[in-house]
């Protein structure tokens, strides 16, 4: 297994982002925070700069801060550059122990 990229914290300016992701264009992600409603990441390709996905709360609960998520859509662009994420294949890269063995048969 290779290493994936972490996400580095970066010091924020408080500054509107510009626009620079466009409807369709596929980001990776790590996840930051989870909460009731959303999923929010922050994008490889954009150290600092965090987007909102939004999954089924299934899903939203397998979730965990650190968890690299790959092949995520940008939905929508709002004013400011906010993006709204999309997943429609989901592929977590989840650092957990190796999984418990089968119950025999």
């Amino acid at each position: 297994d290779e290493a994936w990229p972490k996400a580095q914290p970066v010091a924020r300016s408080g500054r509107d982002w510009t626009p620079d992701f466009s409807l369709g264009d596929i980001v990776d992600g790590v996840v930051v925070r989870v909460t009731a409603s959303a999923v929010y990441v922050e994008l490889v390709s954009a150290p600092g700069r965090e987007a909102i996905l939004d999954v089924p709360l299934e899903l939203r609960r397998q979730f965990r801060r650190e968890d690299q998520v790959l092949g995520m859509r940008v939905e929508e662009v709002e004013a400011g550059g906010k993006l709204l994420l999309s997943l429609e294949e989901p592929l977590l890269n989840v650092e957990d122990p190796e999984p418990p063995p089968l119950p025999a048969t």
